[in-house]
């Protein structure tokens, strides 16, 4: 008897001690809730992940606290090669931005680019975030917010949290409903409110029973259900997100309010700490958030067999994944085979059509089958018999914004898997070498994609529908929007089909080849015309170049007449028309001879430099290259190829060139009229056979 009351006083003496305490410590614990209270009604933005293709809620991301993505209930990823911890982020709630970093030992994507593992990259409000590369996207939903949302959390005194607290306790111990348990998706590191009973501090029959709550779980503890419930209740400690801190059973056992206030502020503490450890420790730079996949330069080879289909790889891909090499992306799938056949089909038009009917799909999921029974029962016979089947397709629309790569790498896995086989897919996003007809993507897959194993040109093929078809080729049908498919074959020396004659055994139709034909360029032509006109005078003149850009002219002006000691005049230098007369009369004034390297399109330009010549007593000659229009753009198509500091000249100039230009005549004041023809000369052989292949769609 005598021990049980000792026990009791010793009790009591605690409890008076710690209210003391409490009491001592309220003004200095009212000022860190306000200073709290003021910094997260500072917050500017409320930032959530969201899935585009609405597979999950949306997941809360705090101001500078670490969640991590990956396979959960959370996102409803299943995925094994997904790890539960995929991806880091942390968001800053001030400046709306989100700092990402890979942490799966498989690859994620930002903007369509493969991340770095462990790297920090730096993820706006218009990114696209895939937790797989090619697979489960994210956007973020940022809002920012209104001034009358940051105020419901400024300037709150000690006290009116007490009562908030109190009242909130009173809220929780009243509530009997229970939620959903919540994933490891939104794990976070900082501390948050603890869950804690309502009962009262006064009578020694409520610390008993306190107490025995402590101890005896199955009487007392609360369920998971309801752990959950009670922490869903909290108020958030920026308007965005939430602790993640666990509930323990020591916070239940915790049943005062004074025990609840304190505890609470004891994770402004911590989260406040947290905040300012993040902003002393120094982050990797993502200044470069961009990897671009190099393509060994020596790929090694794969080990092959010999079947009755001839040698395949005995190394079939072990997973899916999109690689990009530049400006082209490449998608390989599991199972993929590297194969001496290869049948290789366009995509648009070719193996899918828009559901919608337009020319152009409205959305990600307007796609479909153009021939959905044929195509894929042929593509499977196709794979039995030893192919290996590719697609390759052009998509500028990624280049100028139109298209989003992220959409359209889901697009494509989606084909693949309706589809049914391993098949490998090679995407142009932008013009150059890799855009058809140019070979560049078939190269590509033939030297780097292909395990080493080289491709029989005479058992391969390629099918498209840009086959340079005339209207009405078949009834009601449509003019072919460009010859690219067919001219893509012919670059490369396979066997081409139209769909309809290969899926449906159509037979061969009419089409229209190009008007310039880079083949029939000979390197034997004759430079002038007439043969005997004179290329250099002995006497001062000026010499007016006309003709279409891109045919030859600042290379003829340069090899020919400035080594000469002619005096180059090209308005590229010079900016203006007014310059380039200037420096004609100057030069001419000091007796040099000049040649005007300009495309001089008609009359009037031409006669400034008449004038000019004749004022200084001077001839004038003019040298007219007879590149035609399609030969102009062939060659500027190779310039912008074989030049990455090249400054294209794009279709409306070299349109509106041919609306204006008038063909130089004698009786504009000439002294001579001279033709020049283009005469091709390459010191490397591999450019030489670039230059004769079609690059041009049409």
């Amino acid at each position: 008897m005598f021990l049980r009351h000792a026990v009791a006083d010793v009790c009591q003496i605690a409890i008076r001690c710690r209210i003391v305490i409490l009491s001592v410590c309220r003004p200095t614990v009212g000022f860190i809730e306000r200073r709290f209270s003021s910094k997260m009604s500072s917050m500017k933005f409320a930032i959530s992940l969201v899935c585009p293709e609405g597979n999950h809620d949306p997941i809360k991301l705090p101001h500078r606290e670490l969640v991590y993505v990956g396979r959960s209930p959370d996102t409803r990823i299943v995925d094994p090669r997904c790890s539960r911890k995929q991806l880091q982020l942390t968001a800053d709630l001030n400046s709306g931005d989100v700092q990402a970093v890979q942490l799966g030992q498989n690859s994620s994507a930002l903007d369509g680019i493969e991340m770095i593992k462990d790297k920090v990259y730096t993820m706006k409000p218009t990114s696209t975030l895939h937790v797989l590369t090619g697979c489960f996207p994210q956007k973020l939903d940022v809002k920012k917010l209104k001034e009358s949302d940051d105020k419901k959390h400024r300037h709150k005194s000690a006290s009116d949290v007490e009562t908030t607290n109190h009242e909130r306790s009173k809220h929780r111990s009243s509530s009997s409903g229970s939620t959903p348990k919540s994933s490891g998706t939104s794990s976070l590191k900082s501390s948050g409110y603890g869950s804690s009973s309502n009962s009262s501090l006064s009578g020694s029959k409520s610390k008993s029973s306190s107490t025995d709550s402590s101890s005896k779980s199955s009487n007392k503890r609360p369920s998971s259900g309801e752990i959950n419930n009670s922490a869903a209740k909290k108020p958030k400690l920026n308007g965005d997100g939430h602790s993640g801190r666990k509930s323990s059973s020591k916070d239940f056992a915790e049943n005062d309010d004074d025990s609840e206030h304190m505890k609470d502020v004891a994770a402004k503490l911590q989260l406040l700490k947290s905040s300012a450890k993040n902003k002393k420790t120094p982050t990797k730079s993502s200044t470069s958030s961009h990897r671009e996949l190099k393509a060994p330069e020596n790929p090694a080879k794969q080990e092959t067999s010999t079947t009755k289909n001839g040698p395949v790889s005995k190394g079939p891909a072990p997973e899916s994944r999109w690689d990009q090499y530049d400006t082209l992306y490449v998608f390989t799938a599991k199972g993929l085979e590297s194969r001496r056949k290869v049948a290789a089909f366009d995509i648009d038009g070719t193996i899918i059509t828009t559901q919608s009917g337009k020319v152009f799909p409205t959305h990600p999921g307007d796609w479909r089958l153009v021939y959905y029974k044929d195509i894929p029962k042929k593509l499977k016979k196709l794979h039995e018999e030893g192919y290996k089947v590719v697609f390759i397709t052009n998509q500028m629309g990624v280049s100028r914004g139109k298209t989003n790569i992220a959409d359209l790498k889901s697009k494509f896995i989606d084909l693949v898997d309706d589809i049914g086989i391993p098949i490998q897919i090679l995407v142009s996003t932008k013009s150059g070498l890799y855009r058809k007809p140019c070979p560049g993507m078939w190269n590509f897959l033939t030297e780097k994609l292909n395990g080493g194993i080289e491709v029989e040109l005479s058992q391969s093929f390629y099918v498209g529908d840009a086959a340079g078809r005339p209207k009405d080729w078949a009834p009601k049908k449509k003019k072919d929007f460009s010859c690219s498919d067919r001219l893509f074959a012919l670059n490369i020396g396979i066997e081409f089909k139209t769909p309809e004659e290969y899926f449906l055994g159509y037979p061969s139709t009419k089409y229209s080849m190009p008007e310039f034909d880079p083949r029939k360029i000979s390197p034997k032509t004759q430079l002038l015309d007439p043969a005997d006109a004179r290329l250099t005078s002995g006497s001062m003149e000026v010499i007016l170049l006309a003709g279409f850009p891109a045919s030859g002219k600042s290379f003829f002006a340069k090899k020919y007449l400035e080594p000469k000691g002619y005096v180059v005049v090209n308005r590229d230098t010079l900016k203006t028309w007014q310059k380039c007369v200037a420096l004609c009369k100057d030069s001419l004034k000091k007796g040099k001879s000049v040649v005007v390297d300009n495309t001089n399109p008609d009359v009037e330009s031409r006669a400034r430099y008449i004038q000019a010549a004749s004022a200084s007593g001077a001839p004038c000659r003019c040298f007219v290259f007879t590149t035609s229009f399609e030969h102009a753009k062939h060659n500027e198509r190779f310039r912008e190829i074989i030049d990455k500091t090249h400054d294209a000249i794009n279709d409306m100039i070299m349109n509106s060139f041919k609306k204006k230009y008038v063909l130089p005549e004698k009786k504009e004041g000439f002294s001579e009229v001279v033709k020049v023809n283009f005469v091709p000369k390459f010191k490397d052989p591999k450019l030489e056979e670039l230059y004769r292949k079609f690059l041009l769609e049409k």
